[in-house]
């Protein structure tokens, strides 16, 4: 025996059939999820303004006999930097006068035994702070008494620490 159904029960089966796989679809598409992960760094920067320093050293026979030579306030620099780490000064030197030397600045007193070394001093975030430097020059053990060129740079640069 052939059964048969009316038009309508077969409209309907085919109808609830494509909606239940569309539905499927469509929960598939609006479960999709996404994360965003980002961080933002912001570099660190050491900005020198209007620097001063010496144009010459005068050297005299008492310091040459004690060997160094002391300048209270030879330098001053003003300085902004956003580092929390502080700064880094690069001294170099001219290894014809002076063998080693001690730079005092922002309450420290570090020393550079080679021409080129790096030197972190701590300290805050600066914004527009007039820095003075002083030195202690240990001359070299040909040098001599007179007026020389100075014999000192200072480069300054963001703490890497």
């Amino acid at each position: 025996m052939i059964r048969t159904y009316p038009r309508c029960w077969l409209a309907a089966c085919i109808l609830l059939a494509a909606t239940s796989a569309t539905a499927g679809s469509t929960l598939g598409s609006t479960v999709a999820r996404a994360a965003i992960d980002f961080r933002i760094t912001i570099p660190t920067v050491v900005k020198a303004e209007a620097r001063a320093d010496p144009a010459s050293l005068r050297v005299t026979a008492e310091d040459v006999k004690r060997g160094y030579v002391d300048l209270d306030d030879a330098s001053s620099v003003v300085l902004t930097s956003n580092s929390r780490q502080g700064f880094m000064l690069e001294v170099a030197f001219d290894p014809a006068m002076v063998s080693a030397l001690e730079v005092r600045v922002a309450g420290r007193t570090v020393r550079a035994a080679e021409s080129g070394s790096a030197i972190v001093v701590q300290s805050g975030p600066l914004v527009g702070k007039r820095i003075r430097v002083s030195y202690r020059l240990y001359l070299a053990s040909h040098a001599e008494a007179g007026e020389h060129r100075w014999p000192v740079a200072v480069n300054y640069f963001a703490a890497s620490v």
